[in-house]
């Protein structure tokens, strides 16, 4: 389960740290992240490229101020 400081994130006037702290929440579980990185070096390896769906149920209407189009994932060590 991510944890978001919805309000800490808003705050961050950087596209890049903004990402990046949004990718840090969503993927802090290792066990996800780890997944996640193994499905992307996976379809590198292919030459194709990764698509990821993000399904919030229920999705509260709050989470759609979130930029999830900056989340930067988890990719190498």
């Amino acid at each position: 389960m991510a944890r978001l400081d919805q309000t800490a994130l808003l705050a961050l006037p950087d596209p890049d740290a903004y990402g990046s702290a949004l990718g840090q929440s969503l993927f802090a579980d290792p066990t996800l992240a780890q997944f996640v990185g193994e499905a992307l070096a996976v379809v590198r390896a292919s030459g194709q490229l990764l698509r990821v769906r993000l399904d919030l149920d229920p999705a509260p209407a709050a989470l759609a101020e979130i930029a999830w189009e900056r989340l930067y994932g988890p990719v190498g060590a």
